[in-house]
């Protein structure tokens, strides 16, 4: 970059550089959640890409979701945030989870008599 001045009253210039490096956000993602769970489901791992980053959103605990900690509803976002520890440069990847209710079941209280064949 460069900045050049130049004062009006005097008409002395003056110019001034600095180098700037653009660094590339690092790739981050992760796997194992599903985008539907019901919220009866068994809590899942999730595995971050590359390893030593944070998950963050509804339900998460370490790298655990958990559909019954997040609750019925959504889309909640589930987050994964890693920090390239050469550049410095943090990146977030992030999807959606619904939490869906369990079916309504019922039985009805009266008898049923069935007749063989």
């Amino acid at each position: 970059i460069t900045y050049t001045y130049t004062d009006f009253v005097t008409g002395c210039t003056n110019i001034s550089e600095q180098i700037v490096t653009v660094i590339a956000l690092p790739v981050i993602s992760f796997s194992g959640l599903a985008s539907q769970y019901c919220v009866s489901a068994s809590a899942v791992t999730l595995t971050g890409s590359p390893v030593g980053g944070t998950f963050s959103g509804s339900g998460i605990t370490g790298n655990v979701f958990d559909p019954a900690a997040a609750g019925i509803g959504g889309p909640y976002i589930i987050s994964y945030t890693n920090t390239d520890i050469i550049t410095g440069c943090s990146n977030t990847y992030s999807q959606l989870v619904t939490v869906v209710a369990l079916p309504t079941a019922s039985i009805s209280a009266n008898p049923v008599s069935l007749c063989i064949g």
